[in-house]
């Protein structure tokens, strides 16, 4: 552990005797934890409020970080002759939903076409503290839309902890 002198210059290790800075820069693959979580099937909700939509990611720290947060999903209306749906989604991080409605997203059941799905996604950066955080996309059907329920499918969330 620490600094390491070379023919090049110096090098900085951690704990363990990995470089984390070298003459070429910071190593990326020790200081910035990334994780991504995907759910393909499709879900539904008539819940006007904040429903889990499949699946979530832990986000381990060892000390406060800022970490940045990207969720993804295609929503749609299955209701033949209905109005547009309009779904809202947010990220809860650790059972508080920290960023919400994010998300209004709006599909049309199109007569004679079929299924159209539309994409929604939103991203931001949270500072959480260290220690173990759960992250999952929630979704509802918004009060404003016209049908009895909100459709989620291919869902993803990932993160990207910005340093050490």
């Amino acid at each position: 552990m620490g600094q390491v002198f070379t023919a090049t210059g110096i090098e900085i290790q951690d704990s363990l005797g990995s470089t984390v800075v070298d003459t070429t820069g910071v190593t990326s693959t020790l200081n910035f934890g990334n994780g991504i979580h995907t759910v393909a099937a499709a879900g539904s909700t008539s819940s006007f409020s904040y429903t889990n939509a499949g699946g979530s990611i832990d986000i381990a720290l060892a000390r406060t970080a800022n970490v940045y947060i990207s969720y993804f999903a295609q929503m749609a209306n299955l209701q033949a002759g209905v109005g547009p749906i309009t779904t809202d989604m947010s990220i809860s991080i650790n059972g508080t939903d920290t960023m919400g409605p994010v998300v209004k997203n709006q599909g049309i059941f199109y007569q004679g076409v079929g299924i159209i799905w539309v994409s929604g996604f939103a991203n931001t950066i949270v500072s959480l503290p260290a220690g173990t955080h759960t992250a999952l996309i929630r979704y509802k059907n918004s009060a404003d839309s016209g049908q009895t329920d909100a459709y989620l499918k291919d869902k993803q969330i990932l993160y990207l902890v910005l340093g050490k």
